[in-house]
């Protein structure tokens, strides 16, 4: 009875939310684009539809010319399919058609371990890997074990066992910088804003971030949020200056 309660509700939450997604499509393409924005706003809740929503969600600041704005939807859909053809143009063409640059200052080698490795992968994607190449690692072990107490002539390590050791130490090592890496504050400037050197518009600028770039967030107060350049400086923006992109962990 129980169960038949849950599995009703959950299929009324289904329909409910495929009839939303129908919505907001239909006001997208009717160019009903803030009414399309209010409903994958209310979509992105959804677990299922979260890199759908998101996805949208940049096409419609795209369409309402809010660079900035699009490129952080498209950053938060590129956690559920980092390898989706059509959301990976896009962030390339608004990046280069509207001139977004890179930073300038000294990149960490973890900023470009992220950049080129593991942000093309989901972390279910590497923890299913990981776990795979465990499981080949313990079969080599128990193999290795058994011809031991077989008194097989061949006691040394074998060179299987040896790469997965070597793949297993790697793997782990990914796996568990992604999932730290899933809990690190960044966010994308929506606004040309100038970097304070502290939480008030009297405090002096530091330098003037451009639209769409990407900051790591330090800390908030009030309506001013402390963040860092990646590579360079560190100072006060104002919340409304920008949309969080990550830090919610991998899911």
């Amino acid at each position: 009875m129980v169960q038949s309660i849950i599995l009703l509700l959950l299929n009324i939450t289904f329909c409910s939310a495929n009839s939303q997604l129908t919505s907001a499509l239909n006001a997208y393409e009717n160019a009903q684009y803030d009414a399309a924005r209010s409903e994958f706003l209310k979509l992105a809740d959804e677990t299922q539809f979260r890199f759908t929503a998101f996805y949208n969600l940049g096409n419609v600041a795209i369409k309402q010319g809010r660079v900035g704005e699009a490129l952080a939807y498209y950053r938060k859909a590129q956690k559920y399919k980092p390898r989706d053809s059509a959301l990976n143009f896009n962030i390339l063409f608004v990046t280069q058609q509207n001139k977004i640059l890179p930073p300038a200052g000294a990149i960490t080698f973890f900023d470009i371990l992220k950049q080129e490795v593991l942000s093309k992968f989901t972390f279910f994607e590497v923890s299913i890997l990981n776990f795979i190449i465990l499981l080949l690692f313990f079969y080599g072990c128990i193999r290795f074990l058994v011809k031991r107490s077989a008194k097989d002539q061949e006691s040394y390590l074998p060179t299987q066992l040896i790469i997965f050791s070597v793949l297993l130490g790697l793997c782990s090592f990914m796996t568990g910088f992604k999932l730290f890496d899933s809990y690190i504050d960044r966010a994308t400037i929506i606004t040309k804003a100038e970097l304070k050197s502290g939480p008030n518009e009297t405090n002096a600028a530091l330098t003037e971030i451009q639209e769409g770039s990407e900051v790591y967030v330090v800390a908030a107060s009030g309506p001013w949020n402390q963040v860092t350049i990646p590579g360079s400086l560190t100072g006060w923006v104002k919340q409304e200056q920008l949309i969080q992109t990550s830090g919610e962990g991998p899911w």
